[in-house]
């Protein structure tokens, strides 16, 4: 089985070569704007994981995040169900790629997903809820790496066949994410007005962001504040009067109710809520 950070390690000097040889190539003036916006990914972009609102209410709960496998592990005992199973109905057609990509990295079960952030709603398309963690969480972490984009796209060939080798060009490690960054975005920072540079992070579309893997529990007191559209907020709220008058749902029930504990976790300082 490979080691996943090991071989972002040993890509360390590729990747600031790249870096390195892009900026040498720039003129005067952009080789300072791409140096500031490498400045700028090392200080202010963190990891991001987009989760459902129940998901955010368990990890206040004091329950760890858990990712697919963890969650698939204990979906099994609780219900006597095969794992497997359940990671097939849950994953879908993204089973095959998640499955072999995962199986081919030592502790590859253990690997946990996020996005680098700096700004904005993350990967609403995964959660509408952006939990971004602390400066001091990911400089903690022992096992840490950066992607040039979604490694189940990166990393397989048309055919869906699992190609390791693309890996020497596509991971570093998460102390060179901002030159990877730079190096894969120089063509469009000089044209990104500064309050822009978020979005070069995390496109709009989806189809452009830097994907991270690292392995460690992520608890409440790794969350420096969770982020939500203004628009799901207010839905929220409005679900949550109009409980006050009428009969919900079941589910609309359960969504107040967390949403409700949410609220409550801010007023009580455990977390920070941006609405965006």
């Amino acid at each position: 089985m490979l080691d996943l950070f090991a071989i972002a390690t040993n890509n360390a000097d590729f990747i600031n070569k790249t870096f390195n040889e892009t900026i040498a190539n720039l003129s005067e003036p952009k080789a300072i704007e791409a140096k500031h916006f490498a400045q700028w990914v090392e200080s202010k972009a963190l990891i991001s994981i987009n989760l459902r609102l129940f998901v955010i209410t368990e990890i206040l709960n004091g329950i760890p995040y858990k990712n697919i496998h963890e969650w698939a592990q204990e979906q099994a005992v609780l219900s006597g169900r095969n794992k497997d199973e359940i990671l097939r109905e849950r994953l879908k057609g993204f089973y095959d790629k998640r499955m072999a990509f995962d199986q081919a990295f030592q502790k590859g079960e253990c690997f946990r997903y996020g996005a680098l952030n700096a700004g904005g709603l993350g990967l609403s398309n995964y959660g509408l809820y952006c939990t971004v963690l602390t400066h001091n969480f990911h400089d903690t972490l022992n096992h840490s790496a950066c992607f040039s984009g979604d490694s189940l796209e990166i990393c397989f060939s048309k055919s869906s066949t699992f190609d390791p080798m693309v890996l020497i060009k596509s991971i570093s490690p998460f102390s060179h994410r901002h030159w990877l960054a730079t190096s894969q975005l120089i063509a469009d920072i000089d044209a990104a007005q500064q309050n822009d540079w978020s979005q070069l992070l995390i496109s709009t579309d989806f189809k452009q962001y830097f994907e991270i893997i690292f392995i460690g529990e992520v608890t409440v007191n790794d969350l420096k504040c969770v982020r939500v559209s203004t628009e799901e907020y207010q839905q929220k709220q409005e679900l949550m009067f109009a409980s006050y008058g009428k009969s919900l749902s079941e589910p609309e029930r359960a969504e107040v109710q967390d949403f409700i504990q949410l609220l409550r976790a801010v007023k009580d300082g455990k977390i920070q809520l941006e609405t965006l």
